[in-house]
Formats: C-alpha cells, sequence, structure tokens
C-alpha cells in the first residue's frame, strides 16, 4: 500500500510518498485425516455437506464435514468400486463397479437419501474391460469404461 503525505521543509511544501509493507498473515488449517482404507475416488455433495468415497472393497464411504464424522457407508457386498460422480440434483451418486460378467458390466446408482442402489447393466463390446469412470455436466451424464 502506498499514500502520500504533505511535510513542510524549510517553509515549502512538498509531496512525500511513503510506502508501506503489509505482510500477510497465513492461518494454518488443521488437516483431517479420513481414515477410508482402499479409497479409489471421490466426490462432494455440497448440497448434503458430504464427501463421498468410493472404495475397492465395496463400498461408499460416506463423510459428514459438518460433524466430521463417517455416515454409515453405501456397500454391495463382492465387489470393487472406481470412479464416482454425483447428479446435478444432488438425489443421486453413480459409482463405475469394477465387476464384470462374461457379456456385461454394471454401473451402481445409489438414492443420496435413503442409500437404495439401482443396477444399471451394459452390455460390453468385445474385449472392453471394466467401468472406472462417471461424470455428470450440464444434464449429459458420461458412463464410462475400458
Amino acid at each position: 500500500m502506498s499514500a502520500f503525505a504533505v511535510r513542510s521543509i524549510l517553509g515549502r511544501t512538498i509531496p512525500v510518498l511513503f510506502i508501506t509493507t503489509i505482510i500477510a498473515q497465513t492461518t494454518l488449517h488443521a488437516s483431517t485425516l479420513i481414515p477410508v482404507p482402499a479409497r479409489r475416488d471421490h466426490v462432494f455433495d455440497d448440497a448434503r455437506n458430504t464427501l463421498y468415497i468410493t472404495t475397492s472393497a465395496g463400498s461408499v464411504e460416506r463423510y459428514d464435514l459438518t460433524t466430521n464424522s463417517l455416515l454409515t457407508p453405501f456397500s454391495v457386498a463382492s465387489t470393487s468400486f472406481n470412479g464416482i460422480d454425483v447428479s446435478l440434483d444432488g438425489q443421486f451418486i453413480y459409482v463405475a463397479d469394477a465387476t464384470q460378467g462374461a457379456t456385461q458390466g454394471v454401473f451402481r446408482k445409489f438414492n443420496t437419501e435413503t442409500g437404495e442402489r439401482t443396477n444399471l447393466f451394459y452390455n460390453r463390446a468385445g474385449a472392453e474391460g471394466e467401468a472406472w469412470d462417471t461424470f455428470q455436466h450440464s444434464g449429459i451424464r458420461s458412463l464410462e469404461f475400458t
């Protein structure tokens, strides 16, 4: 920040430039380690202030940032999850499931309020592998797999 001051020297008034330095203060915030082993991906739901974290153990861990605590996870037995995204209206999360059948793969859709699950099956083409990611943008849903 700079400022002008007027000073009288030997009867003459002259402007003098004073330069002041403002030292920015840095505030350090404590980090929080969220104890979720085997995590794969995450997405933040700002409507619920909740972080959803997928794991290779087939669960979607839910971390409430208001209470700084883990909530009951959404789980599917005998599977492994990859990517995740929350719907634009915040009502659902879409999860890329790594398990695959001989001809089909699956994405999981969970209701964010109830945890109710809907399986979204797709037919695999050729040597196509497991589902890896999902995302929402401007009303367009993309479910990606390799």
